[in-house]
């Protein structure tokens, strides 16, 4: 099986932006455990060289039984197929060897990678399930259990997985990674902190382990102590736009967004994402540069349109304008309120946006 690794969010493939949207509605979900930072998709090698090895010897072996034997032949198409770039033709020899042997787990492994890869984790998760029955002594089945029920947004389903994960290999660190992360948005900070923290130690010279418990203590409200886990990681590997842009989102935590600019400008056009863009405008915001803030909101609704907190971002700026300016410039009050309707369009769930609809709405001049 190949390895997959929940680290800080740098998106490029389109599995990265299936996942992303997955986390991104888990979050909105869940207001109280809101972590607006750059997040988690999976690092993947090569695809299956583990099931090379583990094809090769099954085809091999000296004397197989006629019921070992079963389904080799469709599986060794599969993986043919699949290694020159045939997926179609490789589902359906696996498929096909299955039918003939269901407990073929080298067919049964690549079925399920491919499941993954591709975003169809609600396949990926029966095959594991599969998989983790007809050998629960291999850690890694109930690891990539874990990681498909996690994008899918079943965190208790995936900490269960990643816990018997660990129960067999207690020093992985991409387990104790991933419990940390889904114990984060679960709100369980100290089981985040002990998991985060203890993938730090088993790999020290991992900048992703680093980056990640650093995520782990902001939402844990440990800015301090962050800012020294995200300097680390970025000692190791300077080039994780991700950590960049969660450091950045540290400093504003820590009332220094000058130090944020300077940081979110440095990242290649290339790598600013609607997060790093809508930083930068609170980074600018904080700064007292409002337009320089509104230029970055734009910037980040150009890039998605449906990106509610850069609007709600944009409202606030507008209406602190209003307000600072004696309440005469009515046309930023009007823009602010528009915004913040196309936000509730977006996303309803924000009560505290309505609130401030309901304040600005109707104003007296004189209620300074």
């Amino acid at each position: 099986m190949q390895s997959n690794t929940f680290y800080i969010w740098c998106a490029s493939l389109s599995t990265w932006r299936n996942a992303f949207n997955h986390w991104t509605a888990l979050f909105m979900q869940r207001p109280t455990t809101f972590i607006d930072r750059a997040i988690i998709p999976m690092a993947i090698p090569a695809l299956g060289l583990l099931l090379a090895i583990s094809g090769c010897q099954s085809a091999s072996s000296t004397s197989p039984s006629a019921e070992q034997d079963k389904g080799m032949k469709q599986y060794l198409r599969g993986y043919d197929a699949y290694q020159s770039g045939y997926r179609d033709a490789a589902v359906r020899a696996l498929l096909a060897a299955l039918h003939e042997n269901a407990d073929l787990i080298t067919a049964r492994s690549l079925l399920a990678d491919i499941y993954r890869n591709e975003g169809q984790y609600e396949a990926a998760i029966a095959q594991y399930e599969k998989l983790a029955g007809l050998d629960p002594y291999d850690y890694l089945n109930f690891y990539y259990l874990g990681v498909s029920n996690q994008f899918l947004g079943r965190l208790q389903a995936a900490v269960t997985s990643y816990l018997q994960s660990a129960k067999l290999k207690p020093d992985d660190t991409k387990t104790n990674m991933n419990l940390g992360l889904a114990y984060m948005v679960l709100g369980q900070s100290d089981n985040a902190l002990s998991h985060a923290k203890k993938a730090t130690d088993l790999s020290p010279d991992s900048a992703t382990a680093w980056g990640n418990y650093a995520l782990v203590l902001d939402s844990s409200k440990q800015h301090a102590e962050a800012e020294v886990a995200y300097r680390r990681s970025l000692d190791l590997d300077p080039t994780i736009a991700a950590v960049q842009i969660n450091y950045a989102a540290n400093l504003i935590e820590q009332q220094r967004p000058r130090e944020a600019v300077m940081l979110l400008e440095q990242l290649p056009g290339r790598q600013k994402s609607v997060l790093a863009l809508r930083l930068l405008g609170d980074a600018y915001k904080a700064s007292d540069q409002p337009d320089k803030a509104l230029q970055q909101y734009s910037a980040a609704l150009a890039v998605n349109p449906l990106y509610y907190p850069a609007m709600n971002q944009s409202a606030q700026v507008q209406i602190e304008t209003y307000d600072k300016g004696m309440r005469i410039n009515e046309q930023a009050r009007k823009e602010a309120l528009n915004m913040w309707q196309k936000s509730l369009q977006v996303y309803p769930d924000q009560p505290q946006i309505r609130q401030q609809m309901q304040r600005w709405q109707n104003v007296d001049l004189f209620s300074h």
